[in-house]
C-alpha cells in the first residue's frame, strides 16, 4: 500500500521503476525490466509488474496489477519456473478470464526416472506420458534447466543450483533427447552442444552450434564458441 500512497516513492519515481529500460538501440530490454521489476506486455487486464526468483526445484514470484491494486504471491516446490505460470493464470481468474487447468511435468518425471532407472526407461516413460496431453505436458525449457541442474558447475555457478555435482551422461541424455524434441529451437542444439564439448566431442559440438546459428543467426554466444572451435578469431 506504501507504493500506491506515495509514502515510499513520489510518482515521477514510480513511473520510472515500472516502465522498460532502453537499450542504447532504442529498444527495450530483452526482459521487459524497469527498476527491478519485469512489465508484463499484455495489459488486457490490467499493467503487470512482477519478480521471481527460482532454485533447483524451487521457485517464487510476487505479481502485482497495479492498475486493479490486486497482488498475488507464489511459492512453488515443484520446479524452478513453475510459480510464474501458475501467478500470471491467477491474475487471469481474478479478472474473470478463462484458463486451462495445470498439467503435470514430463520433464521432472523424466529426470526422476533417468536418475533411478537409467535412460531407456526414462525415454519410454516420457513417450508413454506424452501422449496423456490431458493430464501432462512437456516444456523444452525446463528440459533444458534439469540438463544444466544435472551438468553442474562451472556451466551453473549458481549456489542454488546444485553446482557441486556434476552427472554428466544424464545431462548430455537429457540435453540430447531435448534436441531431439525440440528441432527447431537454436537453444536446445546451444545446449546439447555445451554438454557435448565439456565431455570432449568436439566433432558433434560443431555440428550442433551449427545448427544452433542456423536456426538464430543472433546467438552470438554461440557464434563466438563455434568460431573458436574451428581456429577462426
Amino acid at each position: 500500500m506504501a507504493y500506491y500512497n506515495g509514502t515510499l516513492l513520489n510518482d515521477k519515481t514510480l513511473a520510472e521503476t515500472f516502465t522498460p529500460v532502453k537499450l542504447n538501440n532504442g529498444q527495450n530490454n530483452p526482459g521487459n525490466f524497469g527498476l527491478a521489476w519485469e512489465i508484463g506486455t499484455d495489459t488486457s487486464i490490467g499493467k503487470l509488474i512482477y519478480h521471481g526468483g527460482n532454485a533447483t526445484g524451487l521457485s517464487c514470484i510476487l505479481l502485482r496489477n497495479i492498475t486493479k491494486h490486486q497482488t498475488i504471491v507464489i511459492f512453488d516446490n515443484i520446479h524452478n519456473n513453475n510459480s510464474r505460470g501458475i501467478a500470471f493464470d491467477m491474475m487471469k481468474i481474478l479478472n474473470g478470464v478463462k484458463v486451462s487447468l495445470p498439467r503435470k511435468s514430463i520433464a521432472k518425471e523424466y529426470a526422476r526416472t533417468l536418475l533411478a532407472q537409467g535412460p531407456k526407461a526414462a525415454e519410454e516413460s516420457l513417450m508413454q506420458l506424452r501422449r496423456d496431453s490431458l493430464h501432462y505436458q512437456l516444456d523444452e525449457n525446463e528440459m533444458n534447466d534439469i540438463g544444466y541442474d544435472l551438468m553442474g558447475g562451472p556451466n551453473n555457478p549458481n549456489p542454488f543450483r546444485f553446482p557441486e555435482s556434476h552427472k554428466y551422461p544424464e545431462a548430455l541424455e537429457i540435453l540430447r533427447l531435448n534436441a531431439e524434441l525440440f528441432p527447431n529451437s537454436w537453444n536446445t542444439h546451444d545446449s546439447y552442444g555445451e554438454i557435448l564439448l565439456l565431455v570432449g566431442r568436439k566433432k558433434d559440438a560443431i555440428r550442433e552450434y551449427k545448427k544452433s546459428i542456423e536456426l538464430n543467426p543472433n546467438n552470438t554466444g554461440g557464434r563466438k564458441i563455434l568460431d573458436e572451435l574451428q581456429g577462426r578469431k
